[in-house]
């Protein structure tokens, strides 16, 4: 495996306190200075963790942050579970609904998906395409094989959320969508420092 969960003492935990084993690794500062070959393997295992997670298990460690990695030889050590979040079937396929879309050259698809998932209350007050155009930005690295995030691609994105964008305040953001955001949008900010290209695609693709 490429994951490594310290193990939980139950005897000396209770519902305040969680006790695990020590986990030794390196910390993100390191890692930003290692060699590309290594950054290129636990980046994508920093991706391949919570896609599995949410994909296969309906879960996420929702809390992506560096502090919460350890980075052993080749595997990811991940720490601090608390802030997970669990999601429902429906939910989970919902994402998968909309992931096939963005990877698929159907705007229709893209639009039917986001309403699926409760994020447009009104569909005559949005605009589409601006809402296609931001969920392919949003998922757009999982449209491709390999993807690099770059500060660029990150900017490109907040015209979004820009106070004379048209969908602003008609767009909707449930709960579930909330924590999907906090997960994959706070990892996406963590890789944009390891400079190296991921293999995005070719690790969701076949969790879908």
């Amino acid at each position: 495996t490429c994951f490594v969960v310290p193990q939980v003492h139950r005897d000396h935990s209770n519902e305040a306190v969680l006790t695990t084993s020590w986990l030794d690794g390196d910390g993100f500062s390191t890692l930003l200075h290692a060699d590309p070959a290594r950054r290129v393997a636990l980046g994508t295992a920093m991706l391949r963790f919570p896609w599995t997670t949410l994909l296969h298990h309906g879960q996420v460690h929702a809390d992506p942050h560096p502090g919460n990695f350890l980075f052993l030889d080749d595997r990811l050590g991940v720490l601090d579970f608390g802030c997970t979040r669990a999601f429902a079937a429906s939910t989970v396929d919902g994402l998968r609904a909309l992931l096939h879309a963005v990877r698929s050259p159907d705007d229709d698809a893209v639009f039917a998906a986001s309403v699926a998932l409760g994020m447009v209350p009104d569909p005559d007050r949005i605009d589409r395409a601006e809402l296609v155009a931001l969920q392919r930005w949003g998922f757009s690295p999982y449209a491709h094989d390999t993807f690099t995030f770059t500060p660029a691609w990150r900017a490109h994105g907040q015209r979004f959320s820009a106070p004379t964008h048209p969908n602003l305040r008609h767009l909707a953001f449930p709960p579930d969508w909330m924590w999907v955001q906090r997960t994959f949008w706070g990892l996406h900010a963590v890789l944009t420092r390891l400079g190296v290209t991921l293999p995005t695609g070719s690790v969701v693709g076949p969790l879908l």
